[in-house]
């Protein structure tokens, strides 16, 4: 009911798709953070062709108008630095974040950053995705470079944009969206490339034990 599915009684695509996302929520799907462990070992080491998708929230006017700038903004600088950025939506449309996370997996996005401003109810930092039981260790370490540099905590969360893509993504979420966060971005994606894992995964477990029972409660429910 809380994922608007009609009560049919036909197990299609859509009921099948729900049903993957569970099994990560619920941590069953461990071969997911074990191929994202993988990727740390063999991750480039630079953003020379990385395929990198930001996306600009887009829950009010404010926050779509912000956003979007601070996109294009750090879009400009990866571009520089020889990625090859991509958006998740255009700048008069405002899809849901289930249809931007699907929009970055058609991309084939090797990595998803999320711009928002925090809802009332949100603390600023910068958020990977995190339940009980499951993690992205990929996300975890990312959101941690880019929180140091922006001077935030990473906060473990499981909300769509997160849930959903393929790729490890993280949500920055800090009320100046400005140049200065692009660049801290853009700093914190070059120093989680070039970091190696072994020293990477040192700090993982501080970027996991974010995830609290308290942050969980404040997540929007999945199912």
């Amino acid at each position: 009911e809380n994922r608007q599915i009609v009560a049919d009684g036909v197990v299609g695509p859509l009921v099948w798709n729900e049903l993957s996302l569970i099994g990560r929520v619920i941590g069953e799907t461990s071969r997911v953070a074990l191929r994202e462990r993988e990727w740390l070992r063999t991750k480039p080491r630079n953003m020379a062709n990385l395929r990198i998708v930001f996306d600009p929230f887009c829950r009010s006017g404010t926050e779509s108008e912000l956003a979007w700038e601070a996109a294009g903004a750090a879009m400009k600088m990866a571009r520089e630095h020889g990625a090859n950025p991509q958006l998740s939506r255009a700048v008069d449309v405002f899809p849901d974040e289930s249809n931007r996370a699907q929009r970055a997996n058609l991309l084939d996005a090797e990595l998803v950053i999320a711009l928002a401003v925090p809802q009332v109810e949100d603390d600023a930092g910068v958020y990977h995705f995190a339940t009980a039981r499951s993690h992205s260790p990929a996300g975890a370490v990312l959101a941690g470079r880019i929180a140091k540099e922006l001077g935030v905590h990473p906060v473990g969360r499981a909300i769509p944009i997160l849930l959903e893509t393929r790729a490890p993504a993280v949500v920055v979420a800090v009320y100046d969206l400005g140049a200065h966060t692009a660049h801290a971005i853009i700093h914190g994606v070059e120093g989680f490339l070039a970091e190696d894992y072994e020293r990477a995964s040192e700090g993982l477990s501080e970027s996991r034990s974010s995830a609290s029972p308290e942050d969980e409660a404040d997540a929007p429910p999945i199912l």
